[in-house]
């Protein structure tokens, strides 16, 4: 029985608490709402108006958290003027390429040459890199699936 008592007791000692924590809280800003209320009643005179606007400068210039090093800086100032260079024109040549087929390659496994089967026009050839199919083209290199034949500057590839 005596424990009983106890905690009823102790069951009122922190109702009473917990109701004077909460009457606190709540009442806590009505007191100086008040206060601030009245001091602020009156109107703005001409010296609280603002008479001119100030301009900030956002200082960007700042170490970078992620990288770990500064910016890079741009010259501010003036933008240069530009320099317009009329281009002369380049005389470029067209090239009537042959009507080239590309059948496949064969390669020696002792010496490694590279031979290319092809059909120019209705003609079939075999040739090595660096042969000539006459008029200036020349066979370049020689893959599985490809081959380049180039003329003067000028370079094709040609697919099977």
């Amino acid at each position: 029985m005596k424990k009983k008592g106890l905690t009823y007791i102790m069951l009122i000692a922190v109702l009473a608490i917990w109701g004077k924590l909460i009457f606190d809280f709540v009442n806590a800003g009505n007191d100086q709402i008040e206060e601030f209320s009245s001091q602020f009643t009156s109107a703005p005179t001409e010296s609280a108006k603002i008479d001119s606007v100030y301009a900030y400068k956002l200082d960007l210039d700042y170490r970078d958290p992620f990288l770990g090093k500064s910016p890079e800086r741009k010259p501010t100032g003036l933008p240069k003027k530009k320099v317009v260079r009329e281009k002369t024109p380049v005389k470029e040549f067209i090239v009537n390429w042959p009507n080239v087929a590309y059948l496949g390659m064969m390669q020696n496994n002792q010496s490694g040459q590279k031979l290319a089967m092809l059909k120019l026009n209705t003609v079939d050839l075999v040739l090595a890199e660096g042969d000539s199919l006459g008029k200036g083209f020349v066979l370049g290199e020689i893959l599985r699936d490809s081959l380049i034949l180039s003329f003067k500057e000028t370079s094709k590839t040609i697919y099977k």
